[in-house]
């Protein structure tokens, strides 16, 4: 973010955002290559940085690992917008009047040719193939050679250094890296939802089949829509048995009916054996038709037949006595399993007889549920918002909405306070510069908020008012140090300060009076009574200037003898603290002893 610019006489300077963390190109100088699981979804916030500036109008046209940035927060930067064009002048390599970095440069760029957000599209990919394989795709020491390549050779599949990346991504990346600016993907958005969903693919190439065992030949690979119904698999029906035919019953029946006996052919004359197998044959073929009669007869019997109610006998076909009434009767007193096949005429209006389904074929399909428009987008936006890539959720949610999504606008405001969170969390570590960064970015999403404006005003506030606390507590701090540097270079010592008075019988009498005498490193001597065992309270607060005391020495009791214009004074103490205080206080005496 350039905040300001500013000019002097002689120099020009821009204020810009404070970013931390590394480029894409110290990662990969740091790492090598990226997994996809890492790589692809912090590309994928860079194009949504990229795809904003192209719905500008403006073209980066130096794409580059070194110029996108991982912060610390987990948010991706894109640096080094129009630096080429304000300078006017070379790069970091030898562009001249290009744009660009050679390895990173599109087929039309070399060429000088006019360009426009394929190219940025262009540089994209490469740089989704070094994080991907930890090689560019044109690798020489040669510049010029590198710019041939680009204009002229295909890349080489990037699965031919690193096996393991899907096939859709691969396939996403070689799109990228089209020579043709119309055969690549033509917007950002395209190009990160084919990272989105590499499933299906988007050269319109099928993906290929998993490889079989040696001697079987790969199973085709089937393509259909999400969310088709696949056609059901047809039963496949047994052939009748050859000894026997069974007939069907007639539509308005729901049972089986006796078959006729079958043609026997007549035996050769004299083939008694052949007659005789004959017989068995028929005989075994009538006692199991008679046994499956037996058995449905049964299960008519013991069901419970489903109630019908007409209300002539006309309406059974018009005839009620004979074979055909009772036809009609034993058609009414099926159960319900059975009435599939028997249809009864309409009173009100002509028979809509149901076409039936043949018997031992397969149902036909339920026809696939028609997909809308705007379920792609609104799983990509799910799917951003429980991994926590709100500022995706946002411009997912922002495509499921134009297309019709109901939910979208609450995909929105849940990705909102997601961001709103980041905003609070940072805001209450007081990192007021990474706070300042998130709300800027969504007063960029959301520019008609009026409560974003004012939060990024509470937290400019906030700022200032902590780096004034900030300073205060640094003067304060300052101020402490300084006092007790200059407390270390006093001298100090615990006296007992002798009182001699005169008692109301004209004896003397003798008193202590117990306090610090300290020398200061400018030579003034102080003394601080702190308390006192004379009667009279008295309990002394002196100092002494330089050239105040004029004697001082060590008498025979011991103590500190100080000959003063203001008397003398005598302090009792450890001999250590008086030899001390003797050399710190003899250099400031007008006179030695």
């Amino acid at each position: 973010i350039l905040y300001t610019f500013l000019t002097t006489s002689e120099t020009s300077m821009m204020v810009m955002e404070y970013l931390e963390g590394e480029t894409f190109d110290q990662t990969l100088q740091r790492r090598g290559l990226l997994p996809q699981e890492q790589a692809v979804p912090i590309f994928k916030q860079a194009l949504l940085g990229i795809g904003y500036a192209h719905r500008h109008g403006i073209v980066h046209r130096d794409i580059k690992p070194s110029n996108i940035m991982l912060t610390t927060s987990g948010m991706v930067k894109v640096m080094d917008f129009g630096i080429a064009k304000v300078l006017g002048g070379q790069r970091m390599t030898q562009t001249g009047t290009r744009m660009g970095t050679v390895n990173y440069m599109s087929p039309e760029q070399i060429r000088n040719r006019p360009v426009d957000i394929r190219s940025d599209i262009y540089a994209l990919g490469v740089t989704l193939y070094e994080m991907l394989t930890a090689h560019l795709p044109f690798e020489s020491d040669s510049d010029f050679e590198v710019m041939s390549q680009h204009v002229n050779m295909p890349p080489p599949r990037p699965t031919l250094h690193y096996p393991y990346i899907p096939i859709g991504i691969e396939q996403a990346v070689l799109k990228a890296l089209e020579k043709d600016p119309n055969a690549r993907f033509q917007t950002v958005e395209e190009f990160g939802a084919a990272l989105e969903h590499p499933e299906g693919g988007v050269l319109g190439i099928p993906q290929q089949a998993v490889a079989t065992a040696p001697g079987l030949a790969p199973a085709p690979v089937e393509t259909r829509p999400h969310y088709a119904t696949p056609s059901p698999t047809p039963v496949p029906v047994a052939p009748p048995a050859p000894a026997t035919t069974y007939a069907t019953s007639s539509p308005s029946q729901g049972y089986p009916t006796t078959p006729p006996a079958a043609a026997v052919p007549a035996a050769a004359p004299g083939d008694f054996w052949s007659q005789r197998r004959n017989l068995v044959l028929i005989g075994i073929g009538a006692a199991a038709l008679l046994l499956i009669v037996a058995i449905i007869s049964f299960q008519l019997a013991t069901k419970k037949p489903a109630p019908v109610s007409i209300g002539s006998n006309s309406a059974l076909g018009g005839s009620t006595t004979g074979a055909s009434g009772a036809r009609s009767a034993l058609t009414m007193a099926q159960p319900e399993s059975n009435m599939g096949s028997a249809q009864l005429p309409n009173p009100e209006g002509p028979s809509n007889p149901q076409p039936s389904v043949p018997q031992g074929s397969a149902p036909p399909p339920t026809p696939a549920p028609v997909r809308p428009a705007w379920k792609d987008a609104h799983d990509s936006a799910q799917h951003a918002l429980h991994s926590g890539a709100f500022l995706q959720a946002v411009t997912e949610a922002r495509r499921a909405r134009a297309q019709g999504d109901p939910s979208a606008q609450g995909l929105e405001e849940q990705a909102l306070e997601g961001l709103l969170q980041g905003v609070r969390a940072a805001r209450q570590a007081r990192d007021y510069n990474s706070a300042l960064v998130k709300v800027s970015s969504l007063i960029d999403l959301f520019p008609n908020r009026s409560d974003l404006q004012q939060m990024r005003l509470a937290i400019q506030q906030e700022q200032q008012d902590f780096a004034r606390q900030q300073l205060e507590e640094q003067r304060r701090a300052e101020q402490e140090r300084q006092k007790q540097a200059y407390d270390a270079k006093f001298a100090r010592f615990t006296f007992n300060h002798r009182h001699i008075v005169m008692g109301p019988d004209g004896k003397m009498y003798t008193f202590y009076c117990q306090g610090l005498l300290s020398v200061s490193p400018e030579g003034v001597v102080q003394y601080d009574c702190q308390r006192t065992n004379d009667p009279q309270g008295r309990c002394d607060h002196v100092t002494w200037v330089q050239g105040s005391i004029r004697q001082v020495k060590i008498s025979r009791d011991g103590s500190l003898h100080l000959a003063t214009a203001n008397g003398n004074f005598d302090m009792f103490g450890n001999a250590g603290d008086v030899q001390q205080a003797m050399a710190a206080i003899t250099p400031l005496a007008a006179g030695r002893k």
